[in-house]
């Protein structure tokens, strides 16, 4: 029905904004939970939106798990992985 679809839009809508102010929120370093050590290079997120879009992070059990170090030579492809979290997209 029309109304089902509308709804349907609006809560895509509504995700939409909330991942958008995440994002910009993480490129401010606000409310960051997680700071991810990537070849030299450091990286902060929020755990509930790594939690949400990886395993790994998911079984890490959250921000109280202290740093996270991952291996040298992914600080590129880590970069575009944390952007697909908050964003859908693959640049």
């Amino acid at each position: 029905s029309g109304a089902a679809m509308a709804g349907a839009a609006a809560a895509a809508a509504h995700s939409v904004r909330v991942l958008r102010e995440l994002n910009r929120q993480r490129a401010a370093g606000q409310f960051c939970d997680a700071t991810l050590g990537v070849g030299g290079r450091e990286f902060r997120a929020h755990w509930p939106v790594l939690a949400s879009c990886s395993r790994f992070f998911r079984a890490r059990g959250g921000g109280g798990a202290g740093p996270v170090a991952l291996p040298e030579g992914l600080a590129d492809t880590f970069q575009l992985l944390l952007d697909f979290f908050y964003t859908g997209r693959l640049a």
